[in-house]
């Protein structure tokens, strides 16, 4: 019993230890808020890709409510200043149902069924949704300064709360070879969103009753 009801208060400030961390980012280029958050993502320096846009680490969190993504590069502070002269372009690919059958599956979806993107250029962070051809649906919070930060709602994305998102990052060096994908190309990051607050409280109630029913039938 002791065993059994220590696990479930674990999970639960786990939840909510994870979803206090989301809490606390601001989407200001700055790292200083990832404190104690891992990347997702490690990829290896790409040859021909210069370093202050060669992305070195992918990070990602959400608070039930809110999603972040955080990019880092070989030599910061990152760009958009193009080697050859026109900007480069971020992009945030996300396979929202984490199925590769469903969704955009043509050239450039790495194996994945995209429904979301988000493209980051010198313009913004722009969001587009995929239903037989892609539609511009709104904006993205974003900002560039040590770090490349990316904040959206999760509903703006169609991600649903609790569930598991595939997703990868790519580098369009400004029309020039090579590109990046972090992970590399074929590969696939995966992030679980927390539940709502009051999803997690629920659960553990329930959890706790039936630890509680268990009890008294013992």
């Amino acid at each position: 019993m002791k065993k059994k009801l220590f696990v479930t208060t674990l999970l639960l400030t786990l939840s909510f230890v994870l979803a206090g961390k989301a809490e606390a980012i601001v989407v200001d280029g700055l790292a200083g808020d990832w404190v104690g958050i891992d990347p997702v993502v490690t990829d290896g320096a790409e040859d021909g890709i210069p370093d202050k846009y060669d992305i070195s680490d992918v990070f990602v969190t959400d608070n039930g409510n809110t999603i972040f993504f955080r990019i880092d590069v070989y030599n910061p502070p990152p760009t958009f200043e193009g080697e050859w002269g026109p900007e480069v372009l971020y992009q945030i690919a996300i396979d929202v149902d984490n199925n590769p059958l469903s969704g955009f599956t043509g050239d450039g979806s790495n194996g994945l069924g995209l429904e979301t993107i988000i493209n980051y250029t010198v313009d913004g962070a722009s969001i587009f949704q995929y239903s037989s051809g892609w539609s511009y649906t709104g904006s993205a919070v974003a900002a560039m300064n040590q770090v490349m930060e990316v904040g959206s709602t999760l509903n703006m994305l169609g991600i649903t709360t609790g569930d598991t998102i595939a997703f990868f990052v790519y580098l369009d060096n400004a029309g020039q070879p090579p590109d990046d994908f972090a992970p590399d190309l074929g590969g696939a990051s995966h992030h679980t969103t927390v539940p709502e607050p009051s999803t997690i409280l629920l659960l553990g109630q329930g959890g706790l009753l039936l630890l509680l029913v268990k009890k008294k039938l013992k």
